[in-house]
């Protein structure tokens, strides 16, 4: 195994078998340019490890004890591929432990599913401009990549008390499409997520409730639309 410093963070690593590092070069300096984007969107600081496994044989995970995500590509080609499960798992890591209630673990995989949507369709104008034929390549067909993953719906009625099994991912799309667009317009809001894992409650109606008294004052507005959408009892 081959290891390389993120150098804006440097107990990070990106790690990989040597044999594959020319393979794999170009999701390397992909993955560098989005987690620095992720970074300055969460403002968020951590002296807390971190080591990115490129792979082809399992994943995408996270293991909060070890602090390793691992990401499974098909192909080297495929940097949307690359984005969409980076800032997925990045999401988890920066929620550390995650939501603490197992009931509300689907609410948590809809965050890392919208953080998602929202870094392909942010970064990919911007990588389109891109000197670097790979990054200019991947931006012209980010969004349509996300695009394609929302396609597959499963309508679930937006209660206070929702739950469902947490990988459902047709449930989780459904609820993302509600959802994406108060953080397209609020992507401020990514500054609070982070706080969801200091939260006990039971309900998503109450998490919101108590989400939105820790979050920044510029923050609440967005939350209460959030909390909004489960109003339907």
């Amino acid at each position: 195994m081959i290891y390389f410093s993120y150098p804006f963070q440097e107990n990070w690593h990106f790690i990989i078998d040597e044999e594959k590092y020319v393979e794999y070069s170009s999701v390397y300096t992909s993955s560098l340019h989005l987690l620095v984007s992720m970074v300055n969107t969460f403002e968020y600081n951590t002296d807390r490890d971190l080591s990115v496994i490129a792979t082809n044989s399992s994943g995408p995970v996270y293991f909060n004890q070890s602090n390793h995500i691992i990401l499974n590509l098909e192909n080297k080609d495929n940097i949307e591929q690359m984005v969409f499960q980076l800032s997925h798992e990045m999401c988890h890591y920066f929620l550390d432990r995650g939501l603490k209630n197992g009931n509300l673990k689907w609410f948590e995989e809809v965050i890392c599913t919208i953080c998602s949507h929202y870094f392909l369709n942010i970064l990919g104008p911007s990588w389109e401009k891109s000197s670097i034929d790979f990054l200019k390549f991947a931006g012209k067909s980010m969004p349509v990549y996300s695009f394609r993953n929302l396609l597959e719906k499963d309508e679930v009625p937006l209660t206070s008390s929702l739950t469902y099994e947490r990988y459902d991912r047709q449930k989780n799309n459904y609820v993302v499409s509600k959802l994406i667009p108060i953080f397209f317009s609020n992507p401020t809001l990514w500054r609070d997520v982070p706080k969801l894992s200091e939260i006990n409650s039971d309900t998503i109606a109450d998490l919101l409730n108590k989400w939105e008294n820790i979050s920044l004052p510029n923050n609440k507005p967005a939350i209460a639309k959030i909390r909004s959408c489960f109003d339907y009892d």
